[in-house]
């Protein structure tokens, strides 16, 4: 039994049929699906899916490159949604990004510091998209990430960020690039987290797995996942499933079925 802790079958134009790939996944042992918005209408459409399956949960709000022009008002709709669909499980994903340019970097700020706060009075957990902007991601988080819980979706920082973040009780995604054949200092990191904070995604439709690698990414492709990072870890794939699926459980309150 597997949880995907992070995919995007709210993106319509990758998934068109996102019912047959529930079932997929359902059948390749995925127990549940955590479905992330990157704004207002993505994370409407995720309440929509969770609503419609009991293997889905949502996560709701606006992901940095979306954040352009915001304002703090931008994210009043986040709060009244939280509090009207149970299968709300996080914030998310927010953070920043400097790989792209999409968004000033003031307007990221932003957004990030709104959302946290939201989270915070929610009493929610976070989901954070880093990209190339970790050393000013915790920079902002140092004097704010106490009274919220941060899962470092798509880990890609260094192992001193991630010994760091992992003392203030964060937990870390990993999904394909763990399986790629040059991603040895990923799999020493994760190696040398601690095992409750290591959770599992796809961050699908991106990202896939070898053997699917540069193709378009599923959650039925989730034991792939998890097989490569049960071998960074030293355990089984059964090991590991049992290891990622309890963490996802703690960290986001989802239910699932055995």
């Amino acid at each position: 039994m597997l949880i995907d802790t992070h995919c995007h079958f709210n993106l319509k134009e990758y998934f068109p049929d996102w019912q047959s790939e529930v079932d997929f996944a359902v059948q390749a042992g995925v127990a549940s699906m955590i479905v992330v918005g990157i704004d207002e209408e993505t994370s409407r459409t995720a309440v929509e899916m969770a609503n419609q399956r009991p293997e889905i949960y949502a996560v709701i709000g606006v992901h940095p490159n979306q954040s352009h022009g915001c304002r703090a008002s931008s994210f009043d709709w986040i709060a009244p949604l939280v509090k009207s669909e149970p299968k709300v499980v996080a914030i998310g994903e927010i953070g920043l990004d400097l790989h792209w340019d999409d968004a000033p970097l003031t307007d990221q700020l932003l957004s990030f510091e709104v959302q946290l706060e939201i989270a915070k009075n929610l009493q929610k957990p976070v989901v954070l998209h880093v990209r190339d902007a970790y050393p000013e991601a915790v920079q902002f988080l140092r004097p704010k990430h106490e009274g919220v819980l941060l899962d470092f979706h798509c880990f890609a920082g260094s192992k001193e960020v991630a010994h760091e973040v992992q003392e203030w009780g964060s937990c870390f995604g990993f999904d394909g690039p763990v399986t790629y054949k040059k991603a040895e200092e990923t799999r020493a990191i994760l190696a040398s987290l601690k095992q409750d904070r290591i959770l599992i995604e796809t961050d699908s439709p991106f990202l896939a797995p070898v053997p699917f690698r540069g193709k378009l990414n599923r959650p039925q492709y989730l034991p792939y996942v998890n097989q490569g990072v049960a071998s960074a870890m030293g355990v089984s794939a059964e090991v590991c499933s049992k290891i990622t699926t309890d963490n996802a459980i703690r960290f986001f309150g989802v239910q699932v079925t055995s």
